[in-house]
């Protein structure tokens, strides 16, 4: 019969693990993995409620900010206009020493902003350097296109420093996973102010149908009164009430002029 401490310490060494088994192995990267899918839900839905109902200019800031936050180890983040005339500017950046860069014309090959652009392709560059406002980076860059305006085409470039690992298509996803939920907010912004223009209208057409009911309409039979009872007054009277018929129909023509645009919608 064995002696109660080996039973314990043969019971120990059974059931003991060792704490690197807790934070390795497949188990262990299946964990963080689910934790950093959280992480960046988390922030993209954040950036959704900081997009919805805010004017568009007013985006592009938190979007840079956003890319940053939810690409893994990224240093920086440009929105990128490429359609005006003096080529590709910087519409807002995030990250260490992109402080100057919004506003200022973008140092970028043509075979790296093209594809993106042009035929909607997500890119994954080694390296390439960006240049803007006099200071420049080479970074690995992940590279999707981003809606930006009706008529305004974009780019959303997102880099880290050469001296770290290299993005890979691996590092892809969160960043598609930003430019859907921009796209969707985009469509959902369109949609909103589309139901308040609709909305608008038809107040619009409300306040100029009860205005020509309640207001024009008795105002003008009231003229047409006093014009009846002009013909049969004396004179003194009739001076009075012709006066009175030219004050009637001026308030109504400066309504109906008002009110014209209403009823159009």
């Amino acid at each position: 019969m064995p002696e109660s401490g080996e039973g314990t310490a043969r019971t120990h060494h059974a059931t003991s693990v060792h704490e690197d088994d807790l934070t390795s192995g497949p188990a262990w990267e299946l964990t963080v993995g689910a934790w950093q899918a959280a992480e960046v839900e988390n922030r993209l839905n954040e950036l959704m409620r900081a997009l919805l109902g805010t004017q568009q200019r007013h985006w592009w800031a938190a979007v840079a900010g956003a890319a940053v936050d939810v690409v893994n180890d990224a240093d920086l983040a440009l929105v990128v206009a490429v359609d005006g005339p003096l080529g590709p500017r910087v519409v807002a950046a995030a990250g260490d020493g992109t402080e100057t860069w919004p506003g200022s014309e973008l140092a970028l090959s043509a075979a790296v902003i093209e594809p993106v652009v042009q035929a909607g392709m997500n890119l994954v560059v080694p390296g390439v350097r960006l240049s803007a406002a006099g200071t420049s980076a080479v970074v690995s860059t992940l590279a999707a296109p981003l809606p930006i305006g009706e008529e305004r085409r974009g780019a959303l470039l997102v880099g880290r420093r050469r001296d770290r690992r290299g993005f890979t298509s691996l590092d892809m996803p969160p960043l598609g996973q930003l430019v859907r939920r921009v796209q969707l907010s985009l469509q959902l912004n369109d949609d909103w102010e589309r139901r308040c223009q609709h909305r608008l209208k038809a107040e619009r057409v409300r306040i100029s149908t009860q205005a020509h009911e309640h207001v024009i309409a008795p105002l003008f039979a009231a003229s047409m009164d006093l014009a009846n009872l002009a013909g049969a007054a004396d004179p003194v009277l009739r001076e009075r009430l012709v006066d009175a018929v030219s004050a009637v129909d001026e308030v109504v023509g400066w309504l109906r002029g008002r009110l014209h645009p209403f009823s159009d919608g």
